[in-house]
């Protein structure tokens, strides 16, 4: 039911928004039209008198004003006050940063315990579902928010959500860099991982490697799609992977590798469609055995795929990688399918990380234990995990060095685990 109200019926309980300065455009607006034209929302509490729901911003400028207020009467239903308003100043994006991350978080916070209640499981995905959002940016904005809540003064003199978000990927590498120099206490281990995983340009460090000291080349080449992660605390690094830029340092990697791969060797590599062949040529022109159709990891389990364009393209439930062989190199295991089932990664380090469980299957098609096996690009290291429970032996080298010491602390903490017998805890 619409109606018009005097200002001094309505109350305002608890608010998430505490900001409203710039009212004077909005003042002005409502005199020329001699009201609100967009009513507020309001509970009648029986009484003479009514409880905001939606549209404090409007019910200040009527006041100022000296307006009656345009107002619907809302019917009570499940959705508390609170949480209303929430949802409107997050459509309306009226919010500030600070406020936007805090109501998301009680929004998921009570749709939880609504859910919990009548029996139901609830996620950080069915939040974001509820609010037509992006999990991605659901969960970033969640995370931001335990950290504002933890260290607020980290924030200080933060404008905007994109500041913060930059503020706090310093802090994560800051505070990578620290628990990497904790873990250097172990020396014994830390000194074979450090053996094991390189920090810098892959075009510099392979010419470091030992002449003919490589069974099998595995490596997952970023896709040249320029891709923002918007997906957990990974997800506070933006990519500028142009593909062309790509092909040609994946192409000059591949050509300096061949010093150090052995004459039987074999390699396996993870490439977007647009680049597959045109690392099969590559690879063909260096003498090596290619498979002509590339195999296919799918990734079952349903929902949301992935996809940069959704308005027009359908998820991707899959990805390609390319393999083969020089010398008398084989596979190890022979006759299996071309296409490998793994379910994909929930929570990711890295945003395109790939589960141990599929670098442990590709491993057991191509190498013995014992043999080394390169990553180039190693990302956050699932491959060189694999590996170690394989039995072989791994190097691996990342650029990043936020994602060079998510690494290396992967890697010391499954060598811990062998030492300890323990490897199998060691999972995805």
């Amino acid at each position: 039911m619409i109606t018009y109200l005097d200002p001094e019926q309505i109350k305002v309980g608890q608010r998430y928004r505490s900001n409203f300065d710039n009212l004077d455009n909005l003042v002005t607006s409502i005199r020329l039209t001699n009201g609100n034209l967009q009513p507020i929302q309001v509970y009648d509490n029986g009484d003479n008198t009514y409880t905001l729901i939606t549209g404090e911003r409007r019910l200040r400028a009527c006041k100022i004003n000296n307006f009656k207020v345009k107002a619907e009467i809302i019917v009570p239903d499940d959705i508390p006050l609170k949480a209303r308003e929430a949802i409107e100043n997050i459509e309306r994006e009226q919010f500030t940063w600070q406020e936007e991350v805090e109501a998301k978080q009680e929004l998921h916070e009570m749709y939880k315990a609504m859910a919990e209640s009548k029996g139901i499981e609830w996620s950080r995905r069915k939040s974001a579902k509820e609010l037509n959002l992006s999990i991605g940016g659901f969960t970033t904005d969640l995370n931001l928010y335990q950290a504002l809540k933890e260290k607020p003064e980290l924030f200080e003199g933060c404008q905007n959500k994109r500041v913060a978000l930059k503020k706090l990927k310093n802090v994560k590498i800051e505070e990578a860099t620290i628990e990497l120099a904790n873990r250097q206490k172990n020396k014994a281990i830390n000194e074979s991982a450090s053996k094991m995983v390189y920090n810098g340009n892959c075009l510099d460090i392979i010419d470091l490697l030992p002449e003919k000291s490589v069974d099998c080349l595995m490596v997952d080449t970023p896709f040249g799609v320029n891709y923002e992660s918007k997906d957990h605390e990974a997800y506070l690094r933006v990519y500028d992977d142009d593909l062309d830029d790509i092909n040609k340092i994946v192409k000059e990697a591949l050509i300096k590798v061949q010093r150090v791969l052995k004459d039987d060797s074999s390699f396996c590599i993870f490439c977007g469609y647009k680049q597959s062949y045109y690392f099969m040529n590559v690879l063909k022109e260096l003498n090596y055995i290619v498979c002509p159709i590339p195999g296919i990891w799918y990734k079952p389990g349903g929902g949301q795929a992935q996809t940069q364009m959704p308005q027009y393209y359908m998820g991707r439930s899959f990805e390609f990688f390319i393999y083969g062989f020089r010398g008398n190199a084989t596979l190890i295991k022979q006759g299996m399918t071309d296409s490998i089932s793994v379910p994909k990664y929930i929570d990711k380090q890295h945003p395109t990380q790939k589960p141990i469980a599929l670098y442990e299957e590709l491993i057991s098609r191509f190498c013995l234990p014992g043999q080394t096996i390169l990553d180039f690009m190693c990302g956050s290291g699932s491959s060189l995990v694999a590996g170690i429970k394989m039995g072989c032996k791994v190097i691996g080298i990342e650029l990043d060095p936020y994602y060079y010491s998510i690494t290396l602390n992967r890697v010391i903490a499954t060598l811990n685990a062998k030492n300890n017998n323990m490897l199998h805890t060691i999972v995805d």
